[in-house]
């Protein structure tokens, strides 16, 4: 079966995908859509009923999901809709993206690379993004980093912190159009380039304990080779 389109919807992502179909056969447009990550149901203004209306009056030709095709060996897409495991009370955009096939009857394909959580668990990639986020704290706590290094203490600490406070904000008061604005895309865009950009080379510089309880400080550049504290 040839598609028309294609629509991608991102379920574990603050942007959601979404594609309409194109007049021409050779042609696919892709649309996409800004979902909330889970917090449709706390957003009158953007519930999951509406986010499903949103992707219907797109008419997509087929609904993608941003989940891998298996995770932990079982499928995450069941005769052409996501399983019940995936697409719960806790997962809004997962059961807009059923309701709206449902109503247009095109599938839902699962579109994710095909070892993601795998690969998650191998590079423990919660785990360091906890482990960065103490580490931030920590750096941030000690005055005298505050007071030495006040650019990167702010980027760290308040302006990382309103960011995250106005995308949060708007998450739960705004409507489709507000979230699918250019202005919601680059306080998104910003919040990340602070958190997956700047902090890690802020973290690079922080002062930690070895297991033997000697002070070291990891340089900029040399992440993984400790270097003594003298100061």
């Amino acid at each position: 079966m040839q598609l028309k389109g294609l629509a991608v919807l991102a379920a574990l992502a603050i942007s959601a995908l979404l594609a309409v179909g194109a007049e021409s056969e050779r042609r696919t447009e892709i649309i996409v859509v800004g979902g909330l990550h889970g917090m449709h149901k706390q957003n009158p203004k953007y519930s999951p009923e509406i986010l499903r209306d949103v992707i219907v009056n797109a008419k997509p030709a087929a609904i993608l999901s941003e989940l891998p095709a298996t995770v932990l060996g079982k499928p995450t897409i069941v005769n052409g809709r996501i399983d019940a495991r995936f697409a719960s009370d806790a997962s809004d955009e997962n059961w807009s993206a059923n309701a709206a096939a449902d109503v247009l009857n095109v599938p839902v394909i699962a579109y994710d690379r095909a070892d993601r959580n795998e690969h998650f668990a191998t590079v423990k990639y919660f785990e360091r993004m906890e482990a960065l986020s103490k580490q931030i704290r920590s750096w941030l706590r000690d005055e005298r980093n505050r007071q030495t290094s006040p650019a990167e203490a702010a980027i760290a600490g308040s302006l990382s912190h309103r960011a995250q406070e106005s995308q949060d904000y708007f998450s739960l008061c705004a409507g489709p159009e507000i979230i699918n604005s250019k202005g919601f895309d680059d306080l998104v865009r910003l919040k990340h380039e602070m958190s997956d950009e700047l902090m890690p080379r802020l973290a690079a510089r922080e002062r930690f304990a070895r297991g033997d309880g000697r002070r070291v400080r990891i340089s900029p550049g040399s992440v993984g080779r400790s270097q003594p504290d003298n100061g």
